[in-house]
């Protein structure tokens, strides 16, 4: 009788070694489908972790902005209203002032009145509202961007350093009054009237954000008198022309054309760099 041998013991040579060499390769492409796997999933958890440190950081930065305003920065300001309040505990006259002074006055984020800044963009806004200049007929026909074209090193003399700041000013211009006025763009986002009673009330600037540089948006501030959603039983409310829950009752070929992602008060977004932001950090690259 034949004694019991194992299979390996039984096969011919050849066909051990042709299995062999394929269960080696078997292992491998495992190995490597296990490796991708592995990649993959650890790819998943720091978008995932990324994701997550971006969702903390901006709730972190949306509770801890409170910028110092004055009564002309509240979108939802009820005009006569004071914009500051004295301790409870109370104060001394001169110190209640010097309070009222500091919580009035322009926005922490604003240029400095009389500073080489502010009257570069209050002439460029003079510029704008003149009908008769270059600047003004073609921002009625639609243009947005100013900047500079001056070199300052092409000037005769050295120039100081105020001509190179201004070098690098960048506005843009949305002011849907003049510049769609064939269009009804006058609506309150409070109560969504339209028309008659929502009156312009002045032009101000705001800085927004972009790759590289600040670039100093002109807007216009509307107010609407007897607003029934007021405190005060008609009372008039004031909104910014970028002010979001205002832009969301504009005809959206009008929103389409605006270039930034704002917020009810403080500094914006250029949305290509908010594009470019989310889409790296989906892919673990961060930049800040």
């Amino acid at each position: 009788p034949m004694n019991e041998e194992s299979e390996d013991e039984i096969l011919p040579p050849s066909i051990m070694e042709g299995g062999e060499e394929s269960q080696a390769v078997d292992l491998e492409r495992q190995r490597q489908l296990q490796q991708a796997k592995d990649r993959e999933d650890e790819r998943r958890r720091i978008d995932s972790k990324n994701i997550e440190i971006f969702k903390a950081v901006a709730k972190e930065v949306k509770s801890s902005w409170n910028p110092i305003v004055h009564s002309s920065d509240h979108d939802d300001e009820e005009e006569g209203s004071d914009s500051w309040h004295e301790d409870e505990g109370g104060e001394d006259d001169d110190e209640v002032t010097m309070n009222k002074n500091r919580k009035t006055r322009a926005d922490a984020y604003a240029p400095l009145k009389q500073s080489f800044l502010s009257e570069s963009l209050q002439s460029i806004e003079d510029d704008v509202m003149d009908v008769r200049s270059r600047i003004g007929q073609e921002v009625r026909r639609g243009k947005k961007w100013l900047s500079s074209n001056e070199d300052p090193l092409c000037r005769t003399s050295m120039p100081n350093p105020d001509r190179w700041y201004a070098s690098n000013i960048s506005c843009y211009i949305f002011m849907p009054s003049i510049q769609y006025s064939s269009i009804e763009c006058r609506c309150c986002p409070f109560c969504n009237h339209k028309g008659e009673g929502i009156q312009k009330k002045s032009n101000e600037w705001r800085p927004m954000i972009t790759l590289g540089r600040i670039v100093w948006v002109l807007h216009e501030r509307y107010k609407h008198e007897q607003c029934p959603s007021t405190h005060q039983s008609k009372g008039t409310k004031t909104f910014a022309s970028i002010d979001p829950r205002y832009l969301s009752k504009l005809p959206t070929s009008i929103v389409d054309r605006f270039e930034f992602i704002t917020f009810t008060r403080g500094p914006g977004l250029h949305r290509p760099l908010l594009d470019s932001f989310l889409s790296l950090v989906t892919q673990g690259i961060s930049f800040g």
